[in-house]
């Protein structure tokens, strides 16, 4: 986990053991939110909702985080993520090391908006879509330094991890040991999340 090629706070790269555990092929649409609205009355004042088969967006770190508890799934760990990103072989991006355009919706797609889930043929080494771009995806885990860092930021402890940037980052954002922190009332519209489940459950 980590990179010594990116940003300080990616550093240093270290050994993380995850135990086995499922991940959403996808994002979170629109239509599932919906569906979690409107089974449980539940009132998130930010979620943006537009086609039903684009990832929702405008989501708080508790919205996403009811709605995974809602469906029997959890939000992922910052180190499942980047295993359920990188694969085994610590790839730069989800479907290799070289940068592609045309394998994420970033900046440099030109879209400027989120897209149907699966639109872009970027998946994972374990075959999970959207990794990159897209919207960025809040994890379970607080923003902090790696073991063995000396990396400081005034954020540690305070903001929630989301990862794989959005349709309004560049190549470098998209990398897939990129760390972003934000606080968890933020409900950008380039930022919605997945869940995953533990493979024994």
């Amino acid at each position: 986990m980590g990179s010594s090629n990116g940003d300080p706070d990616e550093a240093p790269p270290h050994p993380v053991t995850v135990a086995p555990f499922l991940m959403d092929v996808t994002e979170v649409t629109n239509a599932e939110f919906a569906a979690f609205l409107q089974a449980t009355g539940y009132q998130a004042r930010t979620v943006q909702l537009g086609e039903d088969d684009h990832p929702v967006s405008r989501v708080t770190w508790d919205n996403a985080n009811d709605y995974c508890a809602w469906a029997g799934k959890r939000l992922p760990t910052e180190a499942e993520w980047e295993f359920a990103a990188r694969g085994t072989d610590g790839r730069v991006y989800p479907w290799g090391n070289d940068w592609d355009p045309a394998r994420a919706n970033g900046r440099e797609s030109g879209i400027r908006s989120t897209v149907a889930v699966g639109s872009f043929p970027g998946d994972s080494p374990f075959g999970v879509l959207d990794m990159a771009g897209n919207v960025r995806e809040w994890t379970a885990d607080f923003y902090e330094k790696y073991p063995g860092s000396s990396h400081y930021s005034q954020f540690f402890g305070k903001f929630r991890v989301h990862r794989g940037g959005g349709w309004f980052d560049d190549a470098g954002d998209l990398r897939a040991a990129n760390r972003n922190g934000g606080p968890p009332e933020t409900a950008n519209d380039d930022l919605g999340f997945r869940c995953v489940r533990d493979a024994n459950s």
